[in-house]
């Protein structure tokens, strides 16, 4: 199958966080890997649907420990909804991400952390035949809430 990087983030020289997609059950499934100065290694990283279509876009680390990344995935009933991940020592955990109301697809493509405790991702959503509108997303160190974009044009 394929397999690929779509982001990555390091926060130091012997420390970086790669993330893409994988092989999956469905299609993909979320890809971290980990490099350490001299190799990667492959993280285990959860998916929010074991049977979704799951890629992770964007990362950003606040220290060697502390990460987050984002994505999206396609639910049971095939609509496209944000993954947010968090990294706390060694272990990944799946956060609760906003979701535009109404959206056949959200998803977040870039994220940037100004501390573990604050972090801002933007994507896209698509609502009905409607284009796609920016979305825009705050992590306060409890939860993702959304935020007002502009749409320019």
């Amino acid at each position: 199958g394929t397999a690929g990087y779509d982001g990555i983030a390091c926060p130091a020289t012997s420390t970086c966080y790669a993330v893409g997609f994988a092989p999956g059950t469905k299609n993909e499934a979320a890809l971290v890997e980990a490099w350490n100065g001299s190799r990667w290694s492959l993280m285990t990283v959860p998916n929010p649907v074991s049977t979704s279509d799951d890629r992770l876009s964007g990362a950003a680390a606040a220290t060697t420990t502390s990460c987050v990344v984002v994505g999206n995935y396609e639910n049971e009933s095939g609509v496209g909804k944000v993954i947010a991940e968090k990294l706390s020592g060694t272990t990944w955990s799946v956060q609760s991400g906003a979701n535009a109301a109404g959206a056949r697809l959200s998803e977040l493509q870039a994220v940037a952390c100004a501390s573990a405790n604050y972090c801002i991702a933007v994507g896209e959503s698509v609502t009905g035949s409607n284009p796609e509108k920016t979305l825009g997303e705050i992590w306060n160190g409890t939860s993702w809430k959304l935020t007002t974009t502009l749409n320019a044009g």
